[in-house]
């Protein structure tokens, strides 16, 4: 009997032994990348557009390789996403060009790469209608939203600002600037606790139409041929070290969600208004959408010259120490893309 119980004591040992083995592998294959998991991050906002028509038709994702899943993520404004695509929580997103250009400069370069662009304009500058705002210097003592603290369309209002000689309060000027998440705005502007906000679409059609909100610039009126970057895509280092292929075929679907939507925009406008309604369960008229989209541009041209420039303003604005981005951008892909198409069509 004794003998007996030694012999099964050791076989306990060792089926123990073995089970915790197989428990700690089978943690650590959970807690490594999985490969066939493509992570995906993006806004529901109009400089969007490709995610919001192409998601929920299949197409944006048509030519991922058999048995690659999708998981997307919504976030409502830049430096979010890209602090999950640095801490490797997003492989793939779409993101405004500033938060683009500080993950790429914080990581030293390392982090992160524009791979195609995705949308030109669709950025505005609003005014409550009661302020009285007619001219820059009315905007002394006002308080101005911003969607987040160093996103595109906060550097772009403090850029104007210092351009004309108007200082924000943290710095000893008179202009407050509150970011301010987008579903908090209309309440705002109804109460007239601010006095205007640089916003992306269709956030600025919504506070025009729908909150009594006068556009006072659309920015497409200060670059060169109304054409600069508002919203990218990029990639992270881990999917473009390991899976480049996903990125190849990532940007087939979007190069042809976006000829789609440069050939159909009305068929386009559709789509877009019913994933906004489903993703945050707000529905916007068709006026809305309309003023929105005619005010943004889909392209898969990352437009460089106005992100270098947006490069230089950040720094210039002491939200980043350098504005050497020459490594920022990683074309092969999209010209892998693009190679199918006969040349005129390049430019959608």
């Amino acid at each position: 009997m004794a003998g007996g119980r030694r012999i099964a004591g050791r076989t306990s040992l060792r089926t123990r032994a073995a089970c915790l083995a197989a428990c700690l592998a089978l943690v650590a294959c959970r807690r490594g990348p999985d490969e066939n998991l493509l992570r995906f991050a993006y806004f529901p906002n109009v400089t969007h557009v490709q995610p919001l028509a192409g998601l929920p038709s299949g197409e944006l994702t048509a030519h991922l390789p058999p048995g690659v899943r999708v998981e997307t993520r919504l976030f409502s404004a830049g430096p979010a996403l890209v602090q999950a695509l640095l801490a490797d929580e997003v492989d793939i997103g779409y993101v405004g060009p500033g938060p683009a250009v500080n993950g790429y400069l914080r990581s030293q370069g390392r982090a992160l790469r524009v791979v195609a662009g995705a949308s030109s304009g669709g950025a505005v500058f609003v005014v409550r209608r009661e302020a009285g705002i007619a001219s820059p210097e009315d905007l002394h003592g006002r308080r101005l939203a911003t969607p987040q603290l160093g996103n595109t369309q906060d550097v772009a209002l403090r850029r104007w600002l210092a351009d004309r000689g108007l200082v924000p309060d943290t710095e000893g000027g008179d202009v407050r600037i509150v970011p301010t998440g987008y579903p908090e705005m209309p309440g705002l502007f109804l109460r007239g606790q601010v006095d205007g906000a640089w916003v992306a679409e269709p956030w600025g059609a919504r506070l025009e139409l729908e909150f009594g909100a006068r556009l006072f610039l659309d920015e497409r009126d200060l670059w060169p041929d109304g054409r600069f970057a508002t919203g990218l895509v990029v990639a992270g280092r881990r999917v473009l070290e390991r899976r480049p292929e996903l990125v190849r075929a990532f940007l087939r679907g979007h190069v042809a969600v976006t000829r789609r939507l440069a050939a159909a925009p009305d068929r386009g406008a559709t789509e877009i208004s019913r994933e906004l309604k489903r993703l945050t369960g707000q529905g916007l008229s068709p006026q809305v959408v309309a003023l929105a989209l005619s005010r943004t541009e889909p392209t898969w041209d990352p437009l460089r010259a106005s992100v270098v420039e947006l490069a230089r303003a950040q720094k210039r604005l002491g939200f980043v120490e350098s504005d050497d981005v020459s490594g920022l951008f990683d074309d092969r892909f999209l010209r892998e893309a693009l190679a199918p198409a006969h040349p005129a069509a390049r430019r959608p």
